[in-house]
């Protein structure tokens, strides 16, 4: 009668605990820890100033960099501008009938001219191709710093569920050795050691799965990014959230500045195409001499290239090229707002999700401990202790990755806010 009792007690735990976590209960949660948290423990990140030194050795970022001292070079390129010296020269020999041969020839030079306006105008679009080049390199920074730490978090997760797994591993070794004892006195049979034995060997296949699951996650987060120290520090318990502006998000967003610069550069392009439907004139000069005896060659030579349709059809494609990435930056924006809202929401339903799964987890522990005690008495029946530790131990495995997803979505928020590691000058 105890047992049935002690099961039906756990079972109201929780049905309470999963009616607070679909929000019946307004109400603040009874025995819940005190808010905000005191965070006595380091948080198990590593540490700021070593994620600098790491993601700067990453080859993407080496890639990124690369890409950027690329368009420098390009953009010293455009403003020294296309046109070059043309240095020519020609020799004739002319010979009539039986008169001596006569001689000419003659050196010239020539090179196009570059209006100004073509000139300032290359010289911007070299200045924003510099400027995307850097937004690049920024976002590779914070897309390795994304995957960091969906790894770490990934880590954690393992982790933790192997230490739930741990601790019942411990409570059922303890469970057993009470079972091997109340067998020497004669007051358990056979079957409750079979089944003590097989949640306990459960329990341990669980434990050395888990185990596994978090030695591959630390090992793959140190191979994409060696030099790592992971940080095995205790996990606390989930702070409260601290508000963050839209505008801060989208300020520190290196899509939306990408987006931004693509809009520039497409804007600079149209501009250099625009003033390249005038194509550019070419001045020449030479000196020579003639056939006649003392004749001296001094010219000057001016041409005009007539720009074509193919110029204008540049310049209009051009044209449509930055419509089109003004379009682009307006829709990364209006994305990357609803992106924010929706990770600013799911930061605070992961933070009030812990809360109930911990206090609901808190409440089936209460209940298994008690089923064990009576147990140990001479109370109630074995399948009863181990149907309420197992419902314990799956409900503090869900509380345990709640905290661990909860401190996941506040430090992702955290890192597209631009607070975590957060990038410096390429």
């Amino acid at each position: 009668m105890r047992a049935l009792k002690g099961l039906a007690a756990a079972l109201l735990a929780a049905g309470m605990g999963w009616s607070v976590a679909l929000g019946a209960a307004a109400q603040p949660v009874p025995n819940a820890l005190p808010l905000p948290l005191p965070l006595p423990l380091p948080l198990p990140l590593p540490d700021a100033a070593q994620v600098r030194r790491v993601l700067a050795d990453a080859p993407a970022l080496a890639a990124a960099a690369q890409g950027l001292e690329a368009e420098r070079a390009y953009g010293r390129q455009l403003r020294v501008g296309p046109h070059e010296w043309v240095l020519g020269g020609s020799a004739t020999r002319h010979r009539y009938g039986a008169e001596p041969a006569q001689r000419e020839w003659d050196i010239g030079v020539q090179r196009g001219w570059r209006a100004a306006a073509k000139a300032q105008a290359a010289s911007g679009l070299g200045e924003a191709r510099v400027d995307a080049a850097q937004s690049a390199w920024r976002l590779a920074w914070r897309e390795m710093s994304r995957t960091l730490l969906e790894r770490h978090v990934a880590w954690l997760q393992a982790r933790e569920s192997a230490a739930v797994w741990q601790a019942q591993v411990a409570l059922l070794q303890r469970q057993a050795e009470v079972v091997q004892r109340r067998r020497r006195l004669g007051d358990a049979a056979e079957l409750e050691q079979l089944q003590a034995d097989a949640a306990l060997f459960q329990a341990q296949a669980q434990w050395a799965s888990a185990q596994g699951r978090a030695d591959a996650q630390r090992a793959a987060l140190r191979r994409q990014f060696p030099g790592l120290d992971v940080v095995d520090a205790p996990l606390p318990p989930p702070a409260a959230p601290v508000p963050v502006d839209v505008g801060q998000w989208l300020q520190a967003s290196p899509e939306l500045e990408a987006a931004r610069q693509e809009a520039l550069v497409a804007q600079a392009q149209a501009r250099v195409e625009s003033a390249e439907r005038r194509a550019d004139p070419v001045l020449g000069a030479r000196v020579g001499a003639g056939p006649a005896p003392g004749e001296r060659i001094v010219g000057v030579s001016l041409s005009f290239p007539l720009g074509g349709a193919a110029r204008e059809a540049a310049a209009q494609s051009a044209a449509a090229r930055a419509l089109a990435a003004q379009a682009r930056h307006q829709d990364a924006q209006r994305r990357l707002e609803a992106e924010a809202g929706l990770r600013l929401a799911e930061r605070e339903l992961a933070w009030a999700g812990w809360q109930r799964q911990d206090e609901a987890a808190r409440r089936l522990e209460r209940s298994a401990q008690g089923s064990a005690r009576g147990y140990e008495l001479g109370e109630g029946g074995l399948a009863d202790v181990l149907s309420a530790r197992r419902l314990a131990n799956e409900q503090r495995l869900a509380a345990t990755l709640a905290a661990v997803e909860a401190w996941g979505a506040a430090w992702r928020v955290e890192l597209e806010a631009g607070g975590l590691w957060a990038a410096g000058e390429p």
